[in-house]
Protein backbone atom coordinates (compact mmCIF):
# COMPACT_ATOMS: atom_id res chain seq x y z
CA UNK A 1 0.00 0.00 0.00
CA UNK A 2 1.37 3.41 -0.87
CA UNK A 3 1.80 6.42 1.45
CA UNK A 4 -0.94 8.32 -0.25
CA UNK A 5 -3.56 5.45 0.29
CA UNK A 6 -2.20 4.41 4.16
CA UNK A 7 -2.94 8.37 4.95
CA UNK A 8 -6.45 7.72 2.80
CA UNK A 9 -7.41 4.57 4.69
CA UNK A 10 -6.29 5.61 8.07
CA UNK A 11 -8.12 9.33 7.91
CA UNK A 12 -11.21 9.62 9.94
CA UNK A 13 -12.79 12.01 6.96
CA UNK A 14 -15.05 11.15 4.28
CA UNK A 15 -14.04 11.75 0.54
CA UNK A 16 -16.98 14.56 0.94
CA UNK A 17 -14.60 16.23 3.36
CA UNK A 18 -11.57 15.63 1.25
CA UNK A 19 -13.71 16.98 -2.03
CA UNK A 20 -14.51 19.94 -0.04
CA UNK A 21 -10.66 20.41 1.40
CA UNK A 22 -9.82 20.82 -2.55
CA UNK A 23 -12.50 23.20 -3.15
CA UNK A 24 -11.88 25.44 -0.81
CA UNK A 25 -7.73 25.38 -0.93
CA UNK A 26 -8.68 26.07 -5.11
CA UNK A 27 -10.80 28.99 -3.84
CA UNK A 28 -8.52 30.37 -1.09
CA UNK A 29 -4.87 29.06 -1.36
CA UNK A 30 -3.88 28.67 2.25
CA UNK A 31 -4.23 25.83 4.43
CA UNK A 32 -4.96 27.75 7.09
CA UNK A 33 -8.25 29.47 5.36
CA UNK A 34 -9.17 26.23 4.73
CA UNK A 35 -8.50 24.75 8.12
CA UNK A 36 -10.66 27.26 9.77
CA UNK A 37 -13.49 27.23 7.08
CA UNK A 38 -13.88 23.49 6.94
CA UNK A 39 -12.76 22.58 10.99
CA UNK A 40 -10.66 20.15 9.47
CA UNK A 41 -6.70 20.65 11.48
CA UNK A 42 -4.25 22.28 9.03
CA UNK A 43 -1.17 19.13 9.57
CA UNK A 44 -4.31 16.84 7.75
CA UNK A 45 -4.66 19.03 5.08
CA UNK A 46 -1.18 19.05 4.61
CA UNK A 47 -1.17 15.72 4.07
CA UNK A 48 -3.70 15.78 1.89
CA UNK A 49 -2.15 18.28 -0.16
CA UNK A 50 1.08 15.91 -0.83
CA UNK A 51 -1.11 12.82 -1.79
CA UNK A 52 -1.56 12.08 -5.57
CA UNK A 53 -5.55 11.90 -5.22
CA UNK A 54 -4.87 15.48 -4.15
CA UNK A 55 -3.25 16.92 -7.23
CA UNK A 56 -5.35 15.05 -9.47
CA UNK A 57 -8.76 16.46 -7.79
CA UNK A 58 -6.99 19.73 -8.01
CA UNK A 59 -5.80 19.29 -11.72
CA UNK A 60 -9.37 17.70 -12.58
CA UNK A 61 -11.05 21.29 -10.82
CA UNK A 62 -9.07 23.81 -12.53
CA UNK A 63 -9.87 21.60 -16.33
CA UNK A 64 -13.37 21.66 -15.32
CA UNK A 65 -13.43 25.53 -14.13
CA UNK A 66 -11.16 26.32 -17.46
CA UNK A 67 -14.08 25.01 -19.37
CA UNK A 68 -16.90 27.12 -18.14
CA UNK A 69 -14.58 29.42 -18.85
CA UNK A 70 -14.35 28.95 -22.11
CA UNK A 71 -18.10 28.21 -22.31
CA UNK A 72 -18.74 31.36 -21.28
CA UNK A 73 -16.54 33.23 -23.50
CA UNK A 74 -18.30 31.57 -26.23
CA UNK A 75 -21.91 32.84 -25.18
CA UNK A 76 -20.24 36.46 -24.39
CA UNK A 77 -19.08 36.51 -27.87
CA UNK A 78 -21.84 35.15 -30.34
CA UNK A 79 -24.13 37.26 -28.01
CA UNK A 80 -21.74 40.49 -29.05
CA UNK A 81 -21.18 39.02 -32.60
CA UNK A 82 -25.73 38.89 -32.63
CA UNK A 83 -25.84 42.63 -31.60
CA UNK A 84 -23.25 43.66 -33.67
CA UNK A 85 -24.77 42.19 -37.10
CA UNK A 86 -27.94 44.01 -35.91
CA UNK A 87 -26.60 47.54 -35.14
CA UNK A 88 -24.70 47.15 -38.61
CA UNK A 89 -28.14 46.21 -40.49
CA UNK A 90 -30.65 48.24 -38.27
CA UNK A 91 -28.46 51.24 -37.09
CA UNK A 92 -26.99 52.11 -33.43
CA UNK A 93 -30.25 52.96 -30.69
CA UNK A 94 -29.50 56.83 -30.16
CA UNK A 95 -31.46 58.98 -27.99
CA UNK A 96 -32.70 61.80 -30.12
CA UNK A 97 -34.19 65.04 -29.01
CA UNK A 98 -38.16 66.13 -30.68
CA UNK A 99 -40.33 68.89 -30.58
CA UNK A 100 -44.03 67.97 -30.56
CA UNK A 101 -46.56 71.14 -31.28
CA UNK A 102 -49.61 71.01 -29.40
CA UNK A 103 -52.29 72.96 -30.27
CA UNK A 104 -54.79 74.97 -27.70
CA UNK A 105 -58.16 75.83 -28.13
CA UNK A 106 -57.42 79.50 -28.49
CA UNK A 107 -55.69 78.34 -31.85
CA UNK A 108 -52.08 78.94 -30.05
CA UNK A 109 -49.30 76.17 -30.45
CA UNK A 110 -47.55 74.88 -27.19
CA UNK A 111 -44.67 73.65 -28.07
CA UNK A 112 -42.45 70.79 -25.96
CA UNK A 113 -39.52 69.10 -26.15
CA UNK A 114 -39.04 65.34 -25.56
CA UNK A 115 -36.54 62.54 -26.29
CA UNK A 116 -37.23 59.38 -28.26
CA UNK A 117 -35.28 56.77 -28.58
CA UNK A 118 -34.23 55.51 -32.37
CA UNK A 119 -32.21 53.69 -34.67
CA UNK A 120 -29.86 55.60 -36.55
CA UNK A 121 -27.49 53.93 -38.98
CA UNK A 122 -23.96 53.49 -38.65
CA UNK A 123 -21.79 56.29 -39.90
CA UNK A 124 -19.37 55.00 -42.64
CA UNK A 125 -16.13 55.69 -40.70
CA UNK A 126 -17.90 53.25 -37.72
CA UNK A 127 -18.80 50.47 -40.42
CA UNK A 128 -15.39 50.34 -41.73
CA UNK A 129 -13.84 50.04 -38.50
CA UNK A 130 -16.11 47.96 -37.05
CA UNK A 131 -15.35 45.47 -40.25
CA UNK A 132 -11.78 46.01 -40.13
CA UNK A 133 -11.62 44.92 -36.60
CA UNK A 134 -13.74 41.84 -36.82
CA UNK A 135 -11.74 40.82 -40.14
CA UNK A 136 -8.43 41.07 -38.37
CA UNK A 137 -9.64 39.23 -34.96
CA UNK A 138 -11.11 35.97 -37.81
CA UNK A 139 -7.93 36.46 -38.89
CA UNK A 140 -5.61 36.18 -36.04
CA UNK A 141 -7.94 33.21 -34.89
CA UNK A 142 -6.62 31.53 -38.33
CA UNK A 143 -2.88 32.37 -37.71
CA UNK A 144 -3.00 34.68 -41.13
CA UNK A 145 -1.52 38.02 -41.66
CA UNK A 146 -3.63 41.21 -40.45
CA UNK A 147 -3.55 44.44 -41.71
CA UNK A 148 -2.23 44.98 -38.01
CA UNK A 149 0.97 42.57 -38.79
CA UNK A 150 1.29 43.96 -42.24
CA UNK A 151 1.93 47.52 -41.51
CA UNK A 152 4.52 46.10 -38.69
CA UNK A 153 5.97 44.08 -41.29
CA UNK A 154 5.86 47.43 -43.84
CA UNK A 155 7.30 49.25 -40.79
CA UNK A 156 10.27 46.66 -40.29
CA UNK A 157 10.79 47.17 -43.83
CA UNK A 158 11.32 50.96 -43.98
CA UNK A 159 13.55 50.64 -41.01
CA UNK A 160 15.74 48.26 -42.76
CA UNK A 161 15.91 50.19 -45.76
CA UNK A 162 16.80 53.41 -43.80
CA UNK A 163 19.28 51.82 -41.88
CA UNK A 164 21.04 50.57 -45.15
CA UNK A 165 20.95 54.19 -46.54
CA UNK A 166 22.65 55.54 -43.42
CA UNK A 167 25.14 52.70 -43.45
CA UNK A 168 25.78 53.85 -47.04
CA UNK A 169 26.15 57.26 -46.27
CA UNK A 170 28.54 57.32 -43.36
CA UNK A 171 30.78 54.54 -45.53
CA UNK A 172 31.00 57.53 -47.99
CA UNK A 173 31.45 60.01 -45.29
CA UNK A 174 34.47 58.22 -44.03
CA UNK A 175 36.05 57.63 -47.63
CA UNK A 176 35.30 60.92 -48.54
CA UNK A 177 37.44 62.11 -45.45
CA UNK A 178 40.40 59.72 -45.71
CA UNK A 179 40.41 61.20 -49.35
CA UNK A 180 40.87 64.73 -48.32
CA UNK A 181 43.69 63.64 -45.67
CA UNK A 182 45.69 62.40 -48.96
CA UNK A 183 46.06 65.77 -50.56
CA UNK A 184 47.77 67.58 -47.18
CA UNK A 185 50.39 66.94 -44.91
CA UNK A 186 50.66 68.13 -41.57
CA UNK A 187 53.18 70.99 -40.89
CA UNK A 188 56.13 70.57 -38.49
CA UNK A 189 56.81 72.47 -35.26
CA UNK A 190 59.80 74.58 -36.97
CA UNK A 191 57.56 76.20 -39.30
CA UNK A 192 54.27 76.81 -36.60
CA UNK A 193 55.14 80.65 -36.75
CA UNK A 194 54.85 81.19 -40.85
CA UNK A 195 51.55 81.42 -42.37
CA UNK A 196 50.14 78.53 -43.27
CA UNK A 197 50.11 77.32 -47.43
CA UNK A 198 48.64 74.57 -49.01
CA UNK A 199 50.95 71.39 -49.19
CA UNK A 200 51.83 69.61 -52.04
CA UNK A 201 50.18 66.03 -53.14
CA UNK A 202 52.34 62.98 -51.69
Amino acid sequence: MSMNEQIMERSKYSDEDRRRVVIEYHIHGTQTKVAKITGIPQRTISDWIQTEWFVEQSQAMEAQNEQLILAKNRKIIDASQDELLDRVLNGDHKLVKTKKAIKRDDGSLEVSEDYELKRIPMPGRDLNITSGTVQDKRRTQLNLPTSISTSQNSQDQLKKVMDDLLGAAKAYDEKLANSIKGEYIEIGDEVADQSLQPATKK
